[in-house]
């Protein structure tokens, strides 16, 4: 799917009946990380009042068989600017700890600017209760007015006991949403501004 389509289909799916362009006020603009050389595809779209949680996983994975995700949680109205960082952060923790009985969740300093809160965040499940994989989740959040946006880009793997081997597969995936993941506001995706 390219970039310019994602951008219009995750802030559209934000709001049911939300028009992608003037009637939204944040897009969050992101595309498939590089090493997904097909593409993606959507996995999985559930919502409810205010909120979003879609899944992709690459164009090119196999059915049932394990594979890496992007997963973007939104939330609308019921965050501030101020503590959506904080709030989706241990929301997502408190997700993966239903299946992991000993993650580890290494937080990153948030930035706060005049529009914008941007924070990052690791957590590590050497494995899973309901698959016995180890999982690695980098994370990135977005606050910005009544707003947030978490990006997700979870790595499944053998069951491990030391972090250290990991680290080629973490900075890559910090890399790409420190450089692919953005919200933006604007009046025309030609015309944006966008959080770091």
């Amino acid at each position: 799917m390219r970039p310019s389509t994602l951008l219009c289909l995750v802030s559209g799916l934000l709001l049911a009946g939300a028009a992608c362009g003037a009637a939204a006020q944040y897009r969050l603009k992101i595309s498939a990380p590089p090493s997904w050389s097909a593409g993606w595809r959507e996995a999985s779209n559930t919502g409810g009042k205010d909120w979003r949680l879609i899944v992709f996983i690459p164009a090119d994975a196999t059915e049932g068989k394990p594979s890496d995700l992007v997963s973007v949680t939104s939330t609308l109205g019921n965050v501030s600017k101020d503590d959506g960082v904080k709030r989706l952060v241990e929301a997502w923790a408190l997700q993966l700890k239903k299946t992991c009985k000993s993650l580890t969740a290494i937080p990153g300093e948030e930035t706060v600017g005049e529009e914008f809160n941007v924070g990052y965040a690791q957590f590590y499940c050497p494995k899973r209760t309901d698959t016995g994989l180890g999982a690695v989740d980098v994370v990135k959040v977005i606050a910005a007015g009544k707003e947030a946006h978490l990006v997700a880009v979870s790595h499944l793997t053998e069951a491990f006991t030391t972090f250290a081997p990991l680290a080629d597969w973490v900075k890559p995936a910090h890399d790409y949403l420190q450089s692919q993941v953005r919200l933006c506001r604007g009046p025309s995706p030609l015309k944006l501004e966008c959080s770091p």
